[in-house]
């Protein structure tokens, strides 16, 4: 090799190095500004700039993974209720109630009913869920539980929201008047059956005691409460249905004290001083805590609520 091509070399070695050198630093600018324009950000702006996917759990820097909203098809939607054995435990009042002659008959109407989200419907979704999130970052087991979706008609157990396994049930009717509440409720449900052990435990604090459940021709079935009834002071509260019931709503408590959900509780006592009990709130604690915890998420825990908190946090 002569000294031109020598020098020719060297240079264009030299060349290398220095835009190698130049690109590094270029990379480094661009992470650096990337996390100089975050750092600026409020905790607050972060996390609704990324709320799909991070969050930020009481202004701390550990960030938890959040996936996206999962929906289902209208297969996968009907597969998960034959999953949940749901139907199979329908009472004759549960058939008739649904207008159905028999199991087999209601389970061909859920199965033709079961329908997919719109790309509007997905996007109001999207949209409700990223507020919802806001409202329980700071509970991080509660807001870890993934948002499952699946869609049905109004003719499913009336167009009322619902869960099996792990998913919410949506009827065409919540998009008529979507509601934020409506799907913290449902998640709280999602998150008592993904821990049944700190949810009894949690009951247990308030005076519940876990026994078998008691089968009652006219009991109305709900997909959304665990396979035990509970006592408390000595009575044990479930639902059945009104003798000429034509809807899921047409209830009455049995074995029941009279009560409703009293904001004044004490010594960790929330039954307190209740009264007029309602059918849909008080059948079961999986219902009566997931309207209080839903209550206290929208307007705000107050000193007494340590217990639910720790339960949806720790």
């Amino acid at each position: 090799m002569d000294n031109t091509n020598f020098l020719l070399l060297i240079l264009f070695l030299l060349i290398c190095g220095v835009l190698h050198i130049f690109s590094k630093d270029i990379n480094k600018k661009n992470i650096n500004k990337i996390f100089i324009n975050n750092s600026k950000k409020s905790t607050e702006n972060f996390i609704e700039g990324h709320i799909d996917t991070y969050a930020i759990i009481n202004n701390t820097n550990t960030i938890l993974n959040n996936t996206s909203n999962i929906y289902l098809s209208s297969t996968e939607a009907y597969d998960n209720i034959e999953r949940s054995n749901y139907i199979n435990n329908f009472t004759k009042m549960d058939v008739k109630v649904r207008g159905c002659h028999n199991i087999r008959e209601c389970k061909k109407v859920y199965k033709q009913n079961m329908i997919e989200f719109t790309d509007s419907e997905k996007a109001i979704l999207e949209e409700n869920v990223k507020v919802a999130n806001e409202k329980i970052k700071i509970l991080k087991n509660l807001y870890n539980v993934p948002w499952k979706f699946a869609k049905t008609t109004e003719k499913i157990d009336n167009g009322l929201p619902h869960t099996h396994l792990d998913t919410i049930y949506l009827s065409n009717l919540y998009f008529n008047n979507p509601s934020i509440s409506t799907l913290i409720h449902e998640k709280i449900h999602l998150y008592q059956k993904s821990r049944p052990i700190q949810t009894y435990n949690l009951y247990k604090l308030y005076g519940y005691e876990r026994i078998n459940k008691t089968h009652d021709k006219m009991r109305r079935s709900n997909p959304d409460l665990d396979e035990y009834d509970y006592i408390k002071n000595g009575k044990v509260i479930y639902s059945v249905y009104k003798d000429n019931a034509t809807k899921l709503t047409d209830i009455k408590l049995k074995n029941s004290y009279n009560g409703s959900y009293n904001n004044n509780h004490k010594n960790n006592d929330i039954n307190n001083d209740i009264n007029n009990l309602n059918p849909s709130h008080n059948e079961h604690p999986d219902e009566y805590f997931a309207y209080i915890i839903t209550d206290k998420i929208m307007k705000g825990f107050s000193e007494n609520d340590a217990n639910l908190i720790s339960y949806l946090k720790d």
